[in-house]
């Protein structure tokens, strides 16, 4: 099974890969936007408490590839080059369930954020426009991997920021939907210390920044191979996904059993497959997406 969830991770990063081996249409294939200048690495981190109720701290590694007009934030192990150690495919799949991360791409369509999420047991993709965050700059003053960093403070989504930037860095982007400072954000974190996001590692590349049109669901088969199926985003409005994220993974059950959360066995247009795996206890495959046996309290990252 370890194989198996491994082979379903390089489908999920490899996409291009997986075109050219599966004849995925043209029309259907992935849009590289530009190459990168540079990407930005960030460990990210959520307090939260797990289904006994006790205290924990989820963390991973998010990539922020910044090219001419574009950026792109998504869990670090799915950018190219990846300079970190390398984790297990199965422990990564493991957190990027627990901590529900998005994949965001900015300046496509133009003037706009891309943003594509797992919800199972679909793939959810939201467009909408780059929201303006009114920053009010502080004398805070600090150093981040070797930058003199200046503060602001900002809201955003029901949330207050506390953030730190580098003018050397001269990107007004950040981790996640975090922009709009002149210069890099290199940490920030919320007013109630649930979320926080500190550089880690700044590198100069050039790497594609993709757009992926489509997904790939990959359903394990009886002889232990793999069958992929390409399928389009479900389109839906921020407002919605709010709405489902908080219905989904806000249940009071939902730390305790995740699976009873997402009333989804048995349709027609689902496919389910149970784990036997060491690193992922009871976990289950809903059409491709990871369901973990236990999960952790969900913290959201917007209020609205």
């Amino acid at each position: 099974m370890k194989r198996i969830l491994a082979l379903l991770a390089i489908l999920q990063v490899c996409l291009v890969s997986s075109a050219q081996t599966y004849s995925v249409p043209f029309e259907m294939a992935l849009d590289t936007l530009c190459m990168s200048r540079f990407t930005a690495v960030y460990n990210y981190s959520i307090r939260t408490f797990d289904h006994n109720g006790n205290e924990v701290i989820d963390s991973i590694l998010l990539g922020v590839q910044v090219g001419d007009g574009y950026w792109k934030c998504t869990p670090y192990l799915r950018v190219m080059n990846v300079r970190e150690p390398k984790r297990r495919f199965d422990e990564v799949l493991e957190t990027e369930a627990l901590m529900h991360i998005e994949t965001i791409v900015s300046g496509h369509p133009e003037g706009k954020l891309t943003i594509h999420e797992a919800v199972a047991p679909y793939c959810y993709e939201v467009v909408e426009d780059k929201e303006a965050i009114a920053w009010t700059m502080n004398d805070k003053m600090e150093t981040i991997c070797n930058y003199a960093c200046k503060g602001a403070s900002g809201e955003f989504r029901g949330k207050l920021w506390d953030v730190m930037y580098a003018e050397d860095v001269p990107a007004p982007v950040g981790p996640w939907k975090l922009q709009g400072l002149p210069g890099l954000i290199m940490s920030a974190t919320d007013s109630e210390g649930i979320h926080s996001f500190t550089l880690v590692g700044l590198y100069t590349e050039s790497l594609p920044i993709i757009h992926e049109n489509y997904f790939v669901l990959s359903i394990p088969t009886e002889g232990g191979g793999m069958r992929p199926t390409i399928k389009r985003y479900e389109k839906r409005t921020h407002e919605q996904m709010v709405t489902l994220r908080n219905k989904i993974f806000g249940a009071k059950v939902y730390p305790s059993n995740p699976q009873f959360s997402f009333p989804v066995f048995g349709a027609s247009d689902v496919e389910t497959t149970i784990l036997n795996d060491d690193c992922l206890p009871n976990a289950t495959l809903i059409n491709g997406i990871t369901i973990l046996g236990k999960a952790h309290k969900f913290q959201p990252l917007e209020l609205k």
